[in-house]
């Protein structure tokens, strides 16, 4: 389907997906370079950001407009959108189609605060952000930032974890009592720190993988950790095709043990701040390099591919995720386009794979 790149900005930007989330019972995606798309579950367009502070640099506009987080804060249905550059814009994006919508772009922030540019994993914990630094500097550990509520003109923050070394992966829970916890997944380990009050304190766990953390998703008790192979931490990042190999663990939640592991029987569309695994009823789900599905069953120690891929050239860094009943996937290169399957038809094809039954 067309991913909709209305927009007032016009520059040179390469058509692609750059950010895809679920929100609630919705989603937004970024279109590169053009606009932030808020939709229902059914891809519904809701409202459209696309505009820029930059409408006469090409560069510029470009990067006001490459989304490296879409993050809903909790309890408020208000949404944060990061870019490349490090502003953070607010947004409260409407929940239901109303009259008259969606024929150009016309939602307004709310505010903008400034924020550290060149961050590529953001996560939500309560109505603080928690992100990896600058992927250009390789520091290690995260930032915690002050409540995005309280926030004035700039949008403050504190390092944490800088033990872990450099973060190239992250996922997070919170409850409404503000207790939760933080993964950080980077160059052949994962580490679960608890959180209290937006603060990260003690290490619950750390676990060694013998891949570079690019996704860590969690699913019942399980956390799984997947990624290229070791070094990719170091790949620049327009090279993302030397990003393959690698594996996946699946680590128990509570005690950071492997409860499995296997590993990739073709390349994934790894790159940065990309999301190239999903998992579907339990059994985790990969997109390669040419928009193909790999899953991995039960007991396996190599993924299988599901379907053929889309196109026959690589689309380079994918974004995918689960929307409503249907896994969605974009990709910064395959044009402005999103591509879509019931998530009944992935379960169908995973039980008709003869490797189930051995």
């Amino acid at each position: 389907m067309d991913s909709l790149p209305l927009s007032r900005v016009a520059n040179s930007q390469p058509a692609g997906i750059g950010r895809l989330v679920p929100l609630g019972a919705g989603c937004a995606w970024n279109n590169l370079g053009r606009n932030i798309v808020f939709a229902d579950a059914s891809l519904r367009p809701l409202a459209i950001f696309g505009d820029t502070v930059f409408p006469e640099d090409d560069e510029a506009s470009q990067f006001d407009l490459d989304i490296h987080a879409i993050v809903e804060q909790a309890g408020t249905g208000k949404v944060a959108v990061v870019n490349h550059l490090g502003s953070v814009r607010i947004f409260d994006p409407p929940r239901s189609v109303g009259p008259g919508l969606v024929d150009g772009p016309h939602l307004e922030a709310e505010r903008r605060l400034d924020f550290v540019d060149d961050v590529e994993r953001v996560v939500g914990l309560g109505d603080r952000l928690v992100t990896s630094r600058p992927r250009g500097r390789r520091l290690g550990g995260v930032l915690v930032t002050e409540p995005i509520a309280s926030a004035r003109r700039c949008l403050d923050s504190s390092t944490a974890q800088e033990s872990f070394g450099f973060v190239t992966a992250l996922a997070a829970k919170s409850t409404p009592d503000g207790t939760g916890w933080v993964a950080l997944g980077g160059e052949g380990r994962v580490r679960l720190v608890e959180s209290d009050g937006g603060r990260l304190g003690a290490g619950r766990w750390e676990t060694a993988v013998d891949f570079t953390c690019a996704a860590l998703v969690a699913s019942g008790s399980s956390l799984w950790a997947a990624g290229s192979d070791l070094g990719g931490s170091g790949v620049d990042d327009y090279d993302w095709d030397q990003l393959g190999g690698g594996g996946l663990a699946q680590l128990d939640l509570a005690s950071g043990v492997v409860v499995s592991s296997a590993r990739f029987g073709d390349d994934l569309a790894w790159g940065s701040g990309g999301d190239a695994l999903v998992v579907v009823d339990g059994v985790p789900c990969g997109v390669g390099r040419y928009g193909e599905l790999h899953a991995l069953l039960p007991g396996a120690p190599t993924t299988v591919r599901l379907t053929d891929g889309l196109a026959p050239q690589p689309l380079g860094i994918a974004h995918a995720a689960v929307v409503g009943g249907q896994l969605v996937i974009g990709f910064n290169r395959g044009g402005y386009r999103l591509h879509t399957m019931p998530l009944r038809t992935v379960s169908h094809l995973v039980q008709g794979l003869p490797a189930r039954r051995a």
